[in-house]
């Protein structure tokens, strides 16, 4: 998307400097208004990137507090102390584990 974006903002930029000098003015003006439109987009689709990557990260967290949730919930069903304690431990490393790998895959 980023370079589609470029390419027509340099060609209509440079289209309008051409046609600018040619004497076509409608048709400078037409190129003018598409590099302002690019522009504008450019300047649209940077935030919208970083919210579709903040929703990307949020719904990981999600999954990974959703397993969490779930594993932890099974915890009190073991009769075992030391079985049950094990598995807490193993669920607590998982969800450390989960989450700087998480943090790891963040491009920020």
């Amino acid at each position: 998307m980023s370079i589609a974006l470029a390419v027509i903002l340099l060609g209509a930029a440079s289209a309008a400097i051409v046609l600018g000098i040619l004497g076509e003015n409608a048709w400078a003006a037409v190129a003018g208004g598409v590099t302002m439109a690019d522009l504008l987009g450019v300047l649209i689709y940077k935030p919208l990137a970083a919210i579709n990557r903040s929703l990307v990260a949020t719904q990981r967290i999600d999954i990974v507090h959703l397993a969490a949730r779930e594993r932890l919930r099974a915890i009190p069903d073991i009769q075992n102390p030391e079985k049950r304690v094990a598995a807490a431990k193993s669920v607590w490393e998982e969800i450390k584990a989960d989450l700087q790998g998480l943090a790891a895959a963040d491009p920020q």
